[in-house]
């Protein structure tokens, strides 16, 4: 992972799945001796204000 995280979603075909949207973003020092447990859920939480407009416009 280094010391950026990264996300993206991906839309479901019968044979492969395609990207539709990528996040990304630098890890802070401290951030970068986090386990993988707690940057998993900083992926997730990050990827959440990120796309929070795409959220709610598709309710």
């Amino acid at each position: 992972m280094g010391n950026q995280l990264r996300s993206n979603s991906a839309v479901p075909s019968p044979k492969e799945q395609k990207p539709i949207y990528y996040v990304s973003r630098a890890l802070a020092d401290v951030e970068t001796r986090y386990s993988k447990m707690k940057l998993t859920a900083l992926a997730l939480r990050s990827a959440a204000q990120k796309l929070h407009p795409y959220f709610q416009a598709h309710q």
